[in-house]
């Protein structure tokens, strides 16, 4: 009787380290920015959206083609990230900003949308998500937000 308590209870030891194991490798691995956004394509056009300490309500640009852009896809596809947890929530970093972007290709077959702040920090369809590494993504929206300042 006493090894079978002992025995039940290793087995649902067993089976709870298997499913957070899982979890650990299904979830929390790096994977590529471009996994967690639909489409493949380069975007053309798109809007950006920029929160900092001077522009609470947001400041709006569309952007179009152009180096800045360039800038921005080459970044997207080369950046890892992280899943963190579910039902993210924007955070403008002291000091920094949070970049609200929706871009897509030329005939919308492809469109990407997330949210990323200065620190790396990314809302992809409302869930939380950071980067991974060293990543160029923040200061290509940085740089495009101020090219579409200008």
């Amino acid at each position: 009787m006493k090894h079978k308590k002992l025995r039940t209870v290793l087995i649902t030891v067993v089976v709870i380290a298997a499913l957070v194991a899982a979890y650990m490798i299904a979830f929390m691995r790096p994977q590529p920015l471009l996994d967690c956004l639909g489409g493949t394509e380069t975007p053309t056009t798109g809007t950006l959206t920029v929160y900092d300490q001077a522009h609470q309500e947001g400041q709006k640009w569309d952007v179009a083609e152009g180096s800045e852009l360039d800038e921005v896809w080459q970044a997207m596809q080369s950046a890892q990230v992280r899943f963190l947890r579910g039902h993210g929530v924007v955070t403008l970093p002291d000091g920094g900003a949070y970049y609200e972007v929706k871009l897509a290709n030329a005939d919308g077959s492809s469109s990407y949308a997330f949210g990323c702040n200065s620190e790396g920090d990314l809302i992809i369809a409302g869930s939380d998500y950071v980067l991974v590494g060293d990543s160029s993504l923040p200061q290509a929206l940085a740089d495009l937000a101020q090219a579409a300042a200008e």
